[in-house]
């Protein structure tokens, strides 16, 4: 290639980056860069902008918890573009740390409370009190800090106090022969024990009805709550049955399900009759069979939650 074409084509090169450098610095000279303003109060935004020859507009609030109220959390077109001077700059601003109801656990097991922290964007303390309550079963929550409706922060951790249930009773067990099952029965409800499948044995040396044997035996140490097994004389097989009824609504509040277990304690035994997950609010109609007085108790998610006699 002759020295003469090289000069032209350098020549040429230099006209066209010329022109380019040019047009560049003509159209750059009508824009300006778009300013950072994330993070900046909305007035100082808006002096920022109008500084550059920019107008702000606000479209619109969101929450964010890394940003005080009242301050920029996004801008459109972003920092560092260019842009002709007059030209709106769209920004959300925002709300602030979002906060948050404290639900009431009060009654709640805990894993019910803690799916209702999690659910409200809370979480369960770290600490956990416990404390002995004849008023509330085992594993309910008894008190709460923060107390409900109490707005908080997202993520605060909420403390409770746990009921450990009845402390166990220890008794002697006492001598029931020889006396009547209706009133034995009373006793052993009384001192919060249960009573066990009832058999019926013919017994010319004892009185109609009355206790002819018992386990555990007289004189041995038992707890609340343990079962007691009783022989009663009676004709065997004879028929003592008759039919029940119990209606029943869920309780609303906490969890849209529940688990409802229902158990029946007569004369043949403790057993248990339903044990099904329904919504709260929903109404349970359930047929019972039962052999003579009969104690029902009904359990929402296996905590007591009523009991009933049936004479």
């Amino acid at each position: 290639m002759s020295d003469k074409i090289k000069k032209v084509i350098v020549f040429t090169c230099i006209v066209l980056l010329t022109g380019y450098l040019t047009m560049v610095f003509i159209i750059r000279g009508k824009q300006v860069m778009v300013p950072d303003i994330k993070g900046l109060m909305l007035l100082n935004a808006k002096q920022t902008c109008s500084a550059n020859g920019l107008y702000l507009e606000e479209r619109g609030r969101i929450y964010d918890e890394n940003l005080p109220e009242g301050s920029v959390t996004a801008q459109e077109p972003l920092p560092g573009e260019y842009v002709k001077k007059g030209r709106r700059i769209f920004v959300a601003v925002s709300s602030g740390l979002k906060m948050i109801s404290v639900p009431d656990l009060k009654d709640q097991n805990l894993r019910q409370a803690g799916i209702l922290l999690s659910q409200s964007g809370l979480k369960m303390g770290s600490l956990q009190a416990e404390v002995y309550s004849k008023d509330s079963p085992k594993g309910c929550v008894l008190a709460q800090n923060p107390p409900p409706n109490l707005d908080v922060k997202r993520n605060t951790g909420v403390e409770v106090l746990v009921s450990l249930g009845e402390r166990d009773r220890y008794y002697v067990m006492p001598n029931l022969i020889g006396c009547q099952i209706a009133v034995v029965r009373k006793a052993l409800y009384a001192a919060k024990l249960l009573t066990a499948k009832i058999v019926y044995e013919e017994d010319t040396a004892s009185g109609k009805d009355c206790v002819i044997r018992q386990n555990p035996q007289p004189g041995e140490e038992v707890k609340n709550g343990a079962l007691v097994s009783l022989t009663v004389n009676g004709k065997a097989g004879a028929n003592r049955y008759r039919q029940a009824t119990l209606k029943f609504k869920v309780p609303r509040g906490g969890l849209l399900e529940k688990r409802v277990k229902i158990s029946v304690m007569d004369n043949d035994g403790l057993r248990d009759i339903c044990n099904e997950i329904l919504r709260s609010g929903s109404v349970l109609e359930k047929p019972m069979k039962l052999n003579g007085e009969a104690l029902v108790r009904i359990y929402i998610n296996n905590e007591l939650n009523r009991e009933e006699k049936y004479d």
